[in-house]
């Protein structure tokens, strides 16, 4: 016999990472299984179909769901009461929790995307990136969110629209048909961004104001009351409309100028 004993010691097969059993406090492995489809960890509390696939480093528990013909996989973890269902895709490092569902053919993915709260996510829309989509907000249709945007409160993309960078949609407003928002713009209230409208830069929008067609709001402009931008208006720089205005045509609102009341405007001011 050798005077040398060699041994190697390793992990069972079937137990779970420890960062996998920190994620309940208290859980030992015996609370944990692999799912036969993907081989990731499922708590006891949860339900995940058969059908549906768990990759080996994702993790769902809570009372989480995952249903149908769902995917999550890469570190992606699904927890609390949400549920990711029909042919929806969850991956990367993607988190879904609280009451938040993820359906249809949706994906959500990226390094640091977040949905919770009760938001949903349907159709065949995405949320990518470092984008959160909270509270009760929906982005549905074939609607993207990206970058760091976030979706909060009862707000609703839909549509082909697009919000990335860091814009904040929030209140009640909606975003769609092909409207794009984007950088550090904030739409709230009421608002409603339509068409092929884009809305960009330090931008603020909010009451009920209406921007849609092919109009444009950028700079430090601010929109508000029952403004209605349209036609191919731009509004930008640090300009101002609010009350019952329009803009529309062609017309462009720059420098400081406020626009307000019940004007019309459809030429340069």
């Amino acid at each position: 016999m050798s005077e040398h004993t060699i041994t190697t010691e390793c992990q069972p097969v079937h137990t779970p990472p420890q960062h996998v059993l920190n994620l309940v406090r208290g859980s030992t492995a015996g609370d944990w299984h692999q799912h036969p489809n993907g081989g990731g960890w499922v708590y006891s509390t949860a339900h995940v179909a058969e059908t549906a696939f768990v990759g080996p480093d994702a993790v769902i528990f809570g009372n989480a769901a995952v249903c149908d013909y769902a995917w999550v996989s890469g570190s992606a973890v699904v927890y609390g009461n949400a549920t990711v269902c029909g042919n929806a895709k969850v991956y990367m490092n993607a988190v879904v929790y609280g009451n938040a569902v993820v359906c249809d053919n949706a994906v959500v993915y990226g390094a640091a995307v977040r949905v919770c709260g009760s938001a949903r996510i349907a159709g065949y829309a995405g949320v990518i990136d470092r984008a959160m989509v909270r509270d009760n907000a929906e982005v549905t249709g074939h609607a993207v969110v990206y970058g760091s945007a976030m979706i909060c409160d009862r707000a609703k993309i839909f549509g082909s629209a697009k919000v990335c960078g860091d814009a904040k949609v929030c209140g009640d407003a909606w975003i769609f048909d092909n409207a794009f928002v984007l950088d550090s713009a904030v739409i709230a209230d009421h608002v409603r961004v339509s068409g092929d409208a884009k809305v960009f830069g330090d931008t603020k929008i909010n009451g009920s104001a209406e921007v849609s067609g092919d109009a444009k709001v950028f700079g430090n402009a601010v929109v508000y009351g029952g403004a209605r931008i349209f036609g191919s208006a731009k509004v930008c720089e640090n300009a101002e409309v609010c009350g019952d205005a329009v803009v529309c045509g062609t017309a462009r609102i720059g420098g400081n100028t406020r626009v307000g009341g019940h004007t019309r405007v459809s030429g340069d001011a």
